[in-house]
């Protein structure tokens, strides 16, 4: 929508993670240099921590790219596990079968393969990000994984990555003996003053492909003192303040738009009074509409025919004719819209005021239960066989139209608790929800009233249901990879032979597949490459989030 308004080629401010955008303060810098001296010298334990949003993700993407592929990697996101579920879930990343196997059978299998992959002159290296939400024993199986060695050297290298509450669970004396094998430990801090105003330029001298300073230095200013230095925050704030500024036609962005984005992003909860006031102003405008169309019907009929009533009709929004690029954010709306109180039926009797719907989003997610994402997620059938939860926790509406699955959602209750719910359905404008937990009526609001309370973390369940476990990358081989080339040559993306080794033309391909579903063109069939995958072949059952189109 503002792109063409400031001169910028595409959206800079996307939460999508772009290599293009990649930005390394000095915190990134010294961070990766640790990481890579710690590989590099075959440490067992790195610990990387930071505060939501500091770029924690950026710096394991960068880290990815320096490895190079003597480096073969297993990527943990989602590490909610027992100390079970979490070998299977190393096992499975590394291509190993698990049908039948024990706890210590998984172990077996896994130093064999870290012997082989010695004998291979190959490093690996197991990643687990989010580390803070892991259980102490399933910290245990992690300490115990690093017993995997020969006599001068780790077969296996840990990374863990994680909030600022990884350090307070590594600080208990249950995991000392984990703690004294970290060697290398490195915690993230937020960009300075002066890195948040290099930060903006730099991503909107991207998205132009030449200097573009549209944020006067006391936006600048504003905007670190509002984000404290945290880059997703000021991604937010940077991307509502030009939309702001498009609609007031501004040519510079002034600290007066950026404290708008921020209570617009930030808004001041309700006082208790206040609270109750709003909940029930909806129901007092139902009410009021009620008698004022009594009030028309009887000057009707004393009037009679002839006579010419005014009624004001609302001016419709002006319709957004833009579509997400590769990678666009959602479009916010430029501001706030209100929601308008649906009215009883015409044989139903006013006074029902129990017929009618919840008046907003807040009051609905206020009634829903507090709950869990494990628990919301039985129902959508986390526990069926092959089924896997794909996690994120800076999303977007570009995510869930990509990932086109339905979703649970943590969302901000008014009262400031948070509630995950079920995104059943996106269609058009409006978003359908469904409670988390239980049984119970579900509501259907708008984009706005969506984003208004979504903290951006959402979890998915999908199915790989061609058993392509692991991260299939460059310098993989076997069935797996001649089945990913036989898909590609059926979508017209392969044309070589079906050779079951991952070389650089299915790397290629791979690149050319994500590109035409907007995916990060990184090479690596992951969790997101494979749902995309599936839907582009077609025949899989797959519930999609987004309705298809009718004939």
């Amino acid at each position: 929508m503002y792109t063409a308004f400031y001169g910028l080629r595409e959206k800079p401010f996307a939460l999508s993670p772009d290599p293009r955008y990649l930005f390394l303060a000095e915190a990134h810098r010294e961070a990766l240099a640790h990481l890579l001296y710690g590989i590099d010298e075959g440490e067992g334990f790195i610990a990387i921590t930071g505060e939501v949003g500091t770029g924690k993700t950026t710096l394991c993407r960068t880290l990815l790219q320096r490895l190079g592929h003597a480096t073969e990697v297993a990527f943990l996101f989602n590490p909610t596990l027992s100390s079970l579920e979490l070998m299977q879930a190393v096992n499975a990343e590394f291509g190993l079968p698990l049908a039948g196997r024990s706890l210590r059978d998984l172990h077996a299998q896994l130093n064999e393969f870290l012997l082989a992959r010695k004998r291979e002159g190959r490093r690996v290296l197991l990643i687990i990000d989010e580390a803070q939400n892991l259980a102490p024993e399933t910290l245990e199986q992690v300490r115990l994984l690093s017993n995997l060695e020969t006599e001068t050297q780790k077969l296996l290298q840990i990374v863990l990555i994680g909030q600022p509450e990884l350090e307070a669970k590594l600080a208990s004396p249950d995991l000392r003996q984990l703690r004294q094998r970290i060697s290398v430990h490195w915690r993230l801090d937020p960009l300075s003053p002066g890195e948040t105003r290099d930060y903006v330029l730099h991503r909107l001298r991207i998205a132009a492909g030449a200097e573009r300073e549209i944020f006067s230095q006391a936006a600048l200013r504003e905007l670190h003192r509002r984000a404290r230095g945290v880059p997703r925050v000021v991604n937010v704030l940077c991307d509502r303040a030009l939309l702001a500024g498009y609609a007031d036609r501004a040519r510079e962005i002034g600290a007066r738009l950026v404290k708008q984005a921020d209570r617009e992003v930030n808004p001041a909860p309700p006082s208790a009074g206040r609270a109750t006031r709003a909940r029930w102003r909806p129901w007092a405008a139902a009410l009021l509409v009620l008698v004022a169309g009594a009030a028309v019907g009887v000057a009707w009929q004393q009037l009679g025919p002839g006579v010419d009533l005014p009624f004001a009709r609302p001016a419709a929004a002006p319709p957004d004719a833009s579509a997400p690029s590769v990678s666009s954010a959602p479009e916010p709306a430029p501001s706030a819209i209100a929601t308008p109180v649906p009215l009883p039926a015409e044989s139903e009797p006013a006074e029902r005021p129990e017929a009618l719907p919840p008046p907003d989003l807040g009051a609905w997610l206020d009634a829903q239960p507090g709950g869990s994402f494990e628990a919301a997620l039985a129902g959508l059938g986390a526990d069926e066989p092959r089924a896997h939860v794909f996690g994120s926790d800076g999303s977007n509406l570009v995510v869930l139209r990509v990932l086109n699955r339905p979703a649970v959602l943590a969302m901000a209750a008014p009262d400031g608790s948070v509630r995950h719910v079920v995104l059943r359905e996106l269609a058009g404008d409006r978003a359908r929800f469904a409670p988390g937990e239980g049984d119970g009526e579900g509501y259907e609001a708008g984009l706005d009233e969506l984003g208004a309370h979504w903290t951006g973390a959402l979890r998915v369940v999908w199915r790989d249901f061609e058993a392509l476990t692991g991260r299939v990358a460059l310098g993989a081989s076997g069935p797996k990879v001649a089945w990913l080339q036989g898909a590609l040559t059926r979508l017209g993306l392969y044309a070589g032979p079906t050779t079951g080794r991952f070389d650089a033309t299915t790397q290629a391909a791979v690149v050319a597949f994500q590109r035409t579903r907007h995916l990060t063109p990184d090479g690596v069939l992951g969790p997101v490459t494979k749902m995309a995958l599936y839907d582009a072949l077609g025949g899989y059952p797959v519930a999609h989030l987004t309705p298809e189109p009718r004939g």
